[in-house]
C-alpha cells in the first residue's frame, strides 16, 4: 500500500499503520532495496512466517500454542524441502524475536484500523 500511495501522490494526515515498504525507488530508478525482514501471516493466525536474508522461519500455531517450527536456508533450499530448525537453534531464536516484533506491529495496525 505505501508504494501505491506514493505512485498516485496520496498523503494521509494521520498514520494509517499500513504494513509494507514503499518500493517506488526500485520501480522508478532501479535502486536496490535495503535488506529487511518479510513477514506474512495466514488467516486466523494459524501460521506466520518471516524471511530475513537467506533464512525463512515458519511457525504453525493453534491458539497461542506453537505446534511446529520450521527453518529453511533459502540460499540452498528454495523449495523448502529440508527443515533445519534443529540444526540452527540460534537462527530460530533470533528469527522468532523478529517474528514477534512484526506480529506486535501487525496486531497494532489491525487494532488501529478498527478491524480487530
Amino acid at each position: 500500500m505505501p508504494t501505491f500511495c506514493s505512485l498516485v501522490g496520496f498523503k494521509s494526515d494521520r498514520d494509517l499503520k499500513w504494513d509494507g515498504t514503499n518500493i517506488t525507488a526500485l520501480l522508478d530508478d532501479h535502486k536496490p532495496l535495503a535488506d529487511r525482514p518479510l513477514y506474512a501471516v495466514a488467516p486466523n493466525w494459524r501460521s506466520r512466517s518471516l524471511r530475513h536474508g537467506q533464512w525463512k522461519l515458519i511457525v504453525f500455531e493453534e491458539g497461542k500454542t506453537r505446534k511446529k517450527t520450521e527453518l529453511y536456508d533459502m540460499s540452498v533450499d528454495a523449495k523448502e524441502s529440508l527443515n533445519v530448525a534443529e540444526q540452527y537453534p540460534n537462527h530460530v531464536e533470533r528469527l522468532l524475536m523478529e517474528l514477534e516484533t512484526a506480529a506486535v506491529r501487525d496486531r497494532d495496525a489491525e487494532a488501529g484500523n478498527g478491524t480487530n
